[in-house]
């Protein structure tokens, strides 16, 4: 994401930024993101195949995004003349975050475990009316 902050020419400053998360008081959700000792907080998820997904996911989704943003940028250069001949299919324009989400096979235990609680921190005010339509355009 750094890399992408650079080409876009957004300011950025180096910092250790960590998040925990507690899903219903602890009973059905609790990891961090400091260690691997907080990530797996409630020790019953070392054998929990969902948690072990969403742990996948997690590693995989910054990964996955800056790959479907590269995509849409060599679309939209193509479209706009600025990189050769191009027939083919322009940028998702308006994808909604739900549409990616489920194209990209992110399990419901990432969006309630880790996107939900991600959006309440940088978006407090819309976190309780999260449903999956968070537009992606650009």
């Amino acid at each position: 994401m750094i890399k992408w902050f650079d080409r876009c020419g957004v300011e950025f400053s180096k910092s250790d930024m960590s998040l925990s998360v507690s899903v219903d008081r602890g009973r059905t959700a609790e990891w961090g993101s400091n260690s691997l000792h907080s990530l797996f907080a409630q020790k019953s998820n070392l054998l929990n195949y969902k948690f072990h997904r969403f742990v996948y996911e997690l590693n995989s989704f910054g990964p996955d995004v800056l790959k479907w943003l590269s995509e849409q940028e060599k679309k939209m250069t193509k479209m706009t003349g600025g990189g050769g001949g191009g027939s083919g299919t322009g940028p998702d324009l308006k994808l909604s975050c739900g549409e990616w989400l489920t194209s990209h096979n992110y399990s419901q235990y990432f969006i309630d475990w880790y996107l939900i609680p991600v959006v309440s921190v940088l978006r407090p005010s819309e976190h309780r009316s999260f449903d999956r339509s968070i537009d992606l355009s650009f």
